[in-house]
Order: C-alpha cells, then sequence, then structure tokens
C-alpha cells in the first residue's frame, strides 16, 4: 500500500542468524525484502542521566542507547537521500534521543510508531504507520 521498505535497525542485526530469521519472517507474511540494515556505532560517553554527584546509570544507559540508535539511523538515511518518507516502527521510545541529538541526527520522536513489546506490531500500529508515510490529502470542500 505505501512501497516502503524496511531496513533492520534493531540489535537483531548484529547477528547473521538473527537477521536471517527476520528475512524470512517478512517472506512469510508476503513482504518484500530488507533494503539492508544500519550500520553499528559506539555510544556516545557524553550522554548522561543525573549528576556526576547523583547518577542514573539505568537511565544513562538507555539514553545512550537510544541515542546511538538515532545516530545509526540517520547515518544510513544520509547514506540513501532517494528516501523521502521514513518512520521508525519499535518498542522502545527512540524519541527520548531527541533530547541529547547531535545537530546532524534526525528527529525520532514524531516518526516512531510505538508498539507494545510482548504483543508486537498490531494492526492498529500498522494503520498508525501508514498514517504517517502516506501524505494525507485533504477532502474536498463543497
Amino acid at each position: 500500500k505505501t512501497g516502503a521498505g524496511l531496513v533492520l535497525s534493531s540489535e537483531w542485526r548484529r547477528s547473521a542468524t538473527l537477521k536471517e530469521e527476520a528475512a524470512t519472517a517478512l517472506r512469510a507474511i508476503g513482504l518484500p525484502p530488507m533494503r539492508g540494515s544500519t550500520s553499528v556505532l559506539e555510544a556516545r560517553d557524553d550522554v548522561r542521566v543525573g549528576t556526576p554527584q547523583n547518577p542514573d546509570r539505568e537511565g544513562t544507559r538507555f539514553l545512550r542507547w537510544v541515542e546511538r540508535r538515532a545516530r545509526e539511523i540517520s547515518k544510513w538515511l544520509a547514506e540513501h537521500p532517494e528516501v523521502e518518507r521514513w518512520i521508525l516502527i519499535d518498542d522502545v521510545d527512540v524519541g527520548k534521543a531527541d533530547e541529547v541529538r547531535m545537530p546532524d541526527t534526525w528527529r525520532m520522536g514524531r516518526r516512531l510508531v510505538r508498539t507494545a513489546g510482548k504483543e508486537g506490531l498490531t494492526m492498529s500500529d500498522a494503520r498508525k504507520a501508514v498514517e504517517k508515510l502516506v501524505p494525507q490529502t485533504p477532502a474536498p470542500s463543497s
């Protein structure tokens, strides 16, 4: 319906076996092959939650992780200027990376379709994804 391609940016991209499992699952439901996967970058040490006196280690770990993901996605997009519209489907709030993004990192929040981890992608999520990908034409006025 949208003509969208899929790019793997999850941790599954780190394992050839898991990448193949994802590709097999997509083929099984009739989706086209993946267009690729994002590269793996290093986390930024300057991203922190809390203060030096009272650090939030868990919050820091999470924020570094989503910030890294945002840079990885942004790098892939920069390498593929033919991409006109894109969204991010994830069960993690990668939009939090917008709080500490670098100037060349795309904003993730408004493009995020957040799924429930245990449920995965639902029809409701798929509809939201389509709405974000397909430009809406205004209804004709009478």
